[in-house]
C-alpha cells in the first residue's frame, strides 16, 4: 500500500481539538451487490485514528470533536483515502 503524506502535515503535533473530514474512495467491482461500498464505516476510521495518533498530526484521538465522513466507488480514480484534519 503506498503511504503518502501532503507537504501540509505539521511539524509538531496538533494540540488541541480537531475536526476531521475523511473520503474513503474504493475501486467499484465489476457486478457490485450495493450501489455502494459495504463496511463499516466507523472500524476504517478507527483504523485511521490508531496510525495516526502519537507520530502524525494529533496526540491521542480524545482530541478528535468533529468528523465528516463520505464513502464512494470509483471507476476512473484511483483508490484512496483522502484526509482533512483541521484544528478548532
Amino acid at each position: 500500500m503506498d503511504v503518502w503524506v501532503s507537504q501540509q502535515a505539521p511539524t509538531i503535533l496538533l494540540e488541541g481539538p480537531l475536526t476531521v473530514t475523511a473520503e474513503f474512495i474504493c475501486k467499484k467491482p465489476a457486478k457490485p451487490a450495493n450501489p455502494y461500498p459495504i463496511g463499516d464505516i466507523d472500524n476504517y476510521l478507527k483504523a485511521i485514528w490508531d496510525s495516526l495518533q502519537g507520530r502524525l498530526y494529533f496526540r491521542d484521538d480524545k482530541q478528535i470533536e468533529t468528523v465528516h465522513e463520505h464513502t464512494r466507488f470509483t471507476e476512473s480514480e484511483y483508490p484512496r483515502i483522502l484526509l482533512t484534519i483541521e484544528e478548532n
